[in-house]
Protein backbone atom coordinates (compact mmCIF):
# COMPACT_ATOMS: atom_id res chain seq x y z
CA UNK A 1 0.00 0.00 0.00
CA UNK A 2 1.11 3.84 -0.71
CA UNK A 3 -1.80 5.79 0.93
CA UNK A 4 -0.92 7.87 3.82
CA UNK A 5 -3.69 7.06 6.07
CA UNK A 6 -3.79 3.47 5.46
CA UNK A 7 0.16 3.23 6.14
CA UNK A 8 -0.39 5.35 9.51
CA UNK A 9 -3.25 2.51 10.67
CA UNK A 10 -0.99 -0.30 9.23
CA UNK A 11 1.72 1.33 11.27
CA UNK A 12 -0.32 1.50 14.12
CA UNK A 13 -1.57 -1.72 14.41
CA UNK A 14 2.45 -3.13 14.36
CA UNK A 15 2.95 -0.65 17.31
CA UNK A 16 5.38 1.75 15.55
CA UNK A 17 4.88 5.00 13.87
CA UNK A 18 8.10 5.19 12.33
CA UNK A 19 6.79 2.48 9.58
CA UNK A 20 4.28 4.73 8.32
CA UNK A 21 7.35 6.60 6.59
CA UNK A 22 8.10 3.82 4.31
CA UNK A 23 7.21 4.80 0.45
CA UNK A 24 5.35 1.44 0.72
CA UNK A 25 4.28 -1.57 3.37
CA UNK A 26 3.24 -4.61 2.04
CA UNK A 27 0.73 -6.56 4.13
CA UNK A 28 0.78 -10.42 3.40
CA UNK A 29 -1.74 -12.91 3.61
CA UNK A 30 -2.74 -16.45 3.76
CA UNK A 31 -6.01 -18.04 2.95
CA UNK A 32 -6.45 -21.40 5.30
CA UNK A 33 -9.10 -22.96 3.42
CA UNK A 34 -7.33 -22.89 0.26
CA UNK A 35 -3.92 -24.07 1.99
CA UNK A 36 -2.57 -27.46 2.53
CA UNK A 37 -4.32 -28.49 5.49
CA UNK A 38 -2.36 -31.39 7.09
CA UNK A 39 1.67 -30.54 6.79
CA UNK A 40 3.14 -33.03 9.39
CA UNK A 41 -0.11 -34.39 9.92
CA UNK A 42 -1.04 -31.22 12.44
CA UNK A 43 -0.39 -27.78 10.78
CA UNK A 44 -2.28 -25.53 8.10
CA UNK A 45 0.83 -24.84 5.41
CA UNK A 46 -0.72 -21.06 4.95
CA UNK A 47 2.06 -19.49 7.20
CA UNK A 48 4.76 -21.43 5.62
CA UNK A 49 3.51 -20.34 1.85
CA UNK A 50 2.98 -16.96 2.69
CA UNK A 51 6.49 -16.81 4.86
CA UNK A 52 8.55 -18.14 1.81
CA UNK A 53 6.92 -15.36 -0.18
CA UNK A 54 7.81 -13.11 1.99
CA UNK A 55 11.33 -13.88 2.91
CA UNK A 56 12.10 -13.68 -1.21
CA UNK A 57 10.68 -10.49 -1.14
CA UNK A 58 13.06 -9.19 1.46
CA UNK A 59 15.95 -10.94 -0.60
CA UNK A 60 14.49 -9.93 -4.15
CA UNK A 61 13.82 -5.55 -2.27
CA UNK A 62 17.74 -6.01 -0.98
CA UNK A 63 19.07 -7.13 -4.39
CA UNK A 64 17.61 -3.78 -5.56
CA UNK A 65 19.32 -1.97 -3.30
CA UNK A 66 16.25 -1.44 -0.84
CA UNK A 67 15.60 -1.49 2.47
CA UNK A 68 12.70 -4.12 3.79
CA UNK A 69 11.97 -5.44 7.25
CA UNK A 70 10.16 -8.42 8.02
CA UNK A 71 7.38 -7.17 11.06
CA UNK A 72 4.90 -9.73 12.51
CA UNK A 73 4.47 -7.75 15.98
CA UNK A 74 1.26 -6.94 14.30
CA UNK A 75 -2.67 -6.59 15.42
CA UNK A 76 -4.38 -8.92 12.40
CA UNK A 77 -8.13 -7.67 13.66
CA UNK A 78 -6.62 -3.72 13.23
CA UNK A 79 -4.18 -4.65 9.65
CA UNK A 80 -7.78 -6.29 8.57
CA UNK A 81 -9.88 -3.50 9.54
CA UNK A 82 -8.01 -0.54 7.72
CA UNK A 83 -7.77 -2.86 4.89
CA UNK A 84 -10.48 -4.44 4.57
CA UNK A 85 -9.55 -7.44 4.53
CA UNK A 86 -12.11 -10.12 4.47
CA UNK A 87 -11.99 -12.76 7.61
CA UNK A 88 -11.65 -15.78 5.69
CA UNK A 89 -7.72 -14.46 5.05
CA UNK A 90 -4.92 -14.72 7.64
CA UNK A 91 -2.25 -11.63 8.17
CA UNK A 92 0.78 -13.69 8.55
CA UNK A 93 3.35 -10.22 7.60
CA UNK A 94 3.47 -7.05 7.34
CA UNK A 95 6.92 -5.73 5.26
CA UNK A 96 7.87 -1.78 5.13
CA UNK A 97 10.18 -1.33 1.68
CA UNK A 98 11.97 1.75 0.92
CA UNK A 99 15.10 3.70 1.05
CA UNK A 100 17.53 3.48 3.89
CA UNK A 101 18.97 6.62 5.89
CA UNK A 102 23.15 6.02 5.50
CA UNK A 103 24.96 2.78 6.64
CA UNK A 104 22.66 0.53 7.96
CA UNK A 105 24.26 -1.50 11.39
CA UNK A 106 24.64 -5.39 10.63
CA UNK A 107 23.19 -7.43 13.62
CA UNK A 108 25.29 -10.42 14.71
CA UNK A 109 23.25 -13.31 13.96
CA UNK A 110 23.44 -16.92 16.04
CA UNK A 111 26.39 -19.46 14.83
CA UNK A 112 25.39 -22.28 12.55
CA UNK A 113 26.33 -24.58 14.49
CA UNK A 114 23.74 -23.18 17.22
CA UNK A 115 21.13 -23.69 14.48
CA UNK A 116 21.69 -26.68 12.27
CA UNK A 117 22.17 -30.44 13.96
CA UNK A 118 23.36 -33.26 11.47
CA UNK A 119 21.67 -36.90 12.01
CA UNK A 120 20.21 -35.80 15.73
CA UNK A 121 17.90 -33.01 17.53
Amino acid sequence: MRDEDLKKKVAAACGTKAMAEAPVILVACGMPDDAYPFVGGYLNAYPMDVSAMLSHMLLAATAEGLCALLVHTFKEEQVAEALAIPPDAKVVGVMPIGYGEGETERLEGKNVSDLVSYDHF
